[in-house]
């Protein structure tokens, strides 16, 4: 956790630097490489090449980077 010290008149504080949104990694085309706050990345927005790219980006600098593929994009499971 970063800590700051702020020494004022005869008082003293300690401020803790809380990050709640999410921090951009980097883009591809009109995709958005992002950090939440909660240590996931998630992938905003964007075309299949610009998905493609950033896999291929991810494989070679950010290897912890995981990628699945969002509920609504799944396909259904078939009982047969």
């Amino acid at each position: 956790m970063n800590m700051k010290k702020i020494i004022g008149i005869g008082a003293q504080a300690n401020l803790v630097n809380f990050n709640f949104g999410p921090r951009l990694i980097a883009t591809f085309g009109h995709a958005r490489l992002v950090r939440l706050p909660d240590g996931r990345h998630e992938l905003q927005g964007g075309s299949e090449a610009d998905c493609v790219a950033a896999r291929e980006w991810c494989s070679l600098f950010a290897p912890e980077v995981v990628f699945s593929i969002p509920r609504r994009f799944r396909p259904l499971a078939c009982a047969v």
